[in-house]
């Protein structure tokens, strides 16, 4: 008998894929891609119809960018981001083979986590003067943009915000970052390590010109290239640490103040 129960002490557990996750703590849930899944969800909603309701003639660049992607599929390819990044994140979720339990306490504590995350970077922008605040948000596409970003409605401030938190993060975040590490560690052989490096600063760089980096005589305004850079860096160094729901909530967070609270005047 006590054989057999030192040999049952030694005998490895079976994988348990269905439940693997749900022993894992806040830390691992929040960074997996089913919390964040269920994170952003109502952030697409909310963009989606405040793009429909406010944002007729202007919505995020990028945004836009992604959906050019699309455009031969007719008028409804606007809706085809919104699709993408629910796929993304869906289809990695199957490939972690990881629960499909909710944990109901986690999206509430992830909006706290992402305040706590937005504070660093407010200290940031008043680092580079009061009117960085509101740059991170300033890339719009508006055909005929007479009135000031700060005139607009709140509503079409707020979808803004939230758009730009959503879809700079999926394009420059989880995007870029996976493909320039792929490059680097599949094709050119480098560490993962170092390849995560040089993914998070070329993703930073992308961030920063992909702003309005000039000064009105052409050149290249050094402060606000510095603080888009910086910027970059941080939502990149937050993504790779927290995953893409803590960086979209954190990213939202920064331009709602920017926006709605701190632009409204």
């Amino acid at each position: 008998m006590a054989r057999r129960a030192r040999q049952d002490s030694q005998t490895p557990d079976a994988p348990d894929l269905s439940g693997a996750s749900s022993r894992a703590g806040y830390f691992d849930l929040s960074r997996g891609a089913w919390h964040s899944l269920l994170f952003v969800l109502p952030l697409v909603v909310l963009f989606e119809l405040g793009s429909m309701v406010y944002l007729t003639e202007s919505t995020v660049s990028a945004f836009r960018l992604i959906g050019r992607f699309y455009s031969a599929l007719g008028a409804y390819s606007i809706h085809l981001p919104a699709i993408a990044l629910l796929t993304v994140l869906l289809i990695q979720h199957v490939l972690a083979h990881a629960s499909w339990r909710v944990r109901w306490m986690v999206p509430p504590a992830m909006v706290i986590e992402c305040a706590i995350w937005t504070a660093p970077l407010l200290v940031l922008a008043l680092l580079f003067g009061p009117e960085a605040a509101a740059q991170l948000s300033e890339p719009v596409e508006a055909p005929a943009q007479v009135v000031p970003l700060a005139q607009w409605p709140w509503q079409a401030r707020l979808s803004i915000a939230i758009g730009a938190g959503l879809y700079e993060e999926l394009l420059f975040r989880m995007l870029l970052i996976a493909l320039v590490h792929m490059v680097m560690t599949d094709l050119l052989r480098v560490r993962s390590g170092i390849g995560a490096m040089v993914a998070l600063v070329v993703s930073a760089v992308a961030f920063a010109f992909y702003h309005d980096v000039l000064t009105d005589a052409g050149g290249l305004d050094g402060p606000r290239l510095a603080f888009f850079a910086l910027s970059g860096l941080y939502f990149g160094g937050v993504y790779l640490f927290r995953g893409f729901g803590i960086v979209v909530g954190l990213h939202v967070f920064y331009d709602v103040l920017a926006l709605v609270v701190i632009g409204r005047v």
